[in-house]
This record gives structure tokens, sequence and C-alpha cells, in this order.
């Protein structure tokens, strides 16, 4: 939101800079409006799993007496409780990646090819940190 309130200013930093990168005011605008929509859906992401987390928190106290474990209510119970946890660890991943694509999005406030890459770097490491780290192997995927 600063940035969205300092245009001109930011755009006479731009303006500066030995290569010509001063967007229009209306782009600029544009671009620091889709920074914060990413920053808000992050934001719903992240609260919404918090509140989920919590609903777990109350299901995981409320577990039936480990006597009653192979009744249908235990089990029905149980895979409530995992479903709600799936649900809220897939939200607190995608509020994470809202922030990881958010520094990609950086990128475009210099120039397109710059979000391009930077986007493509982000896609990289996330995929190596989700699909090819010491964690994914620990987790015995």
């Amino acid at each position: 939101m600063a940035l969205l309130r300092s245009t001109t200013e930011a755009l006479a930093v731009f303006g500066t800079l030995p290569i010509d990168l001063t967007p229009s005011p209306a782009l600029w605008e544009i671009k620091c409006v889709g920074l914060v929509l990413i920053f808000v859906y992050a934001f719903f992401k992240f609260a919404w799993s918090y509140r989920l987390f919590n609903y777990v928190a109350i299901l995981l106290g409320a577990m039936p007496p480990a006597q009653q474990r192979d009744t249908p209510a235990a089990e029905a119970h149980v895979l409530r409780t995992t479903r709600l946890f799936e649900a809220a660890g897939r939200h607190f991943n995608r509020g994470q990646r809202a922030f990881f694509f958010a520094l990609g999005y950086l990128g475009w406030f210099v120039s397109p090819w710059v979000l391009f890459l930077s986007t493509a770097a982000v896609v990289i490491v996330t995929w190596r940190r989700q699909f090819a780290s010491s964690a994914w192997r620990a987790m015995g995927s």
C-alpha cells in the first residue's frame, strides 16, 4: 500500500536509473494492486489455516478413549480429524506459496523479462524444496 501511495516518488527513483525502466503511473499502480491482491490472498489462506488448526486441536482433545478406538464412532472421528488436518495444511501451503510467488511477481516492477525469470526461479526452487529435498526423502516419498 505504501508503494501505491508513493507512485510519483517511486517513478522518480526509476527515472534516475541509467536504463529506462519507468512505467506509466497507471501501470505502476496496476502492479502495486496485483501485489496487494497476492498478499490479501496469502493473509486469508493463513488466517483460515490457523482457524482449521485450532479445530484440529479441539478434535484431538475430543478423541475417544483408547478402549473405544475400534468402534465405528472413533474411526469416523479420526477420519474427520485427519481430513481437517489435511485441509489446514493445504491452506497453509497455499499461503506460503503466495508469498513465494510474490517474490517472483516483484520482477514485474523491473520488466516483463525479469518477471519471467524471477517466476521461473521461484518455480524451480519451490519444486526442488517440495520434491527433491531431504525432507521429501525423509517422508518416504
